[in-house]
């Protein structure tokens, strides 16, 4: 009959490592996240929408910058109906640079 010895001598000879929980005490904690201001909302907005190729949409995206390809449009767009031709110039220099 097995007295259980085999099993005590396994459980003593072989001693579980231990982890160091060093590296997540020595990280910084970090503070709470600043809120956005939010935006007061556009009185009597509407949707304006156009079609156009995907070619042309990756080039306007990557002109624009990440995140950033509806307000390039849009300001593009009131600069040219406005005559706002220092905004325009503004936009075009945005997207050489997002372009080089």
């Amino acid at each position: 009959m097995d007295d259980g010895s085999k099993k005590a001598t396994k459980a003593e000879g072989a001693a579980a490592p231990v982890k160091a929980k060093a590296a997540k005490a020595a990280r910084p904690k970090k503070g709470p996240k600043e809120a956005k201001p939010k935006r007061e909302p556009i009185q009597d907005a509407c949707v304006f929408a156009f079609r156009l190729s995907t070619t042309d949409r990756d080039l306007i995206h990557r002109a624009a910058g990440s995140g950033k390809a509806t307000r390039f449009v849009r300001g593009a767009a009131l600069a040219a109906a406005n005559g706002d031709t220092k905004a325009f110039d503004d936009l075009v220099g945005q997207a050489k640079a997002n372009l080089k």
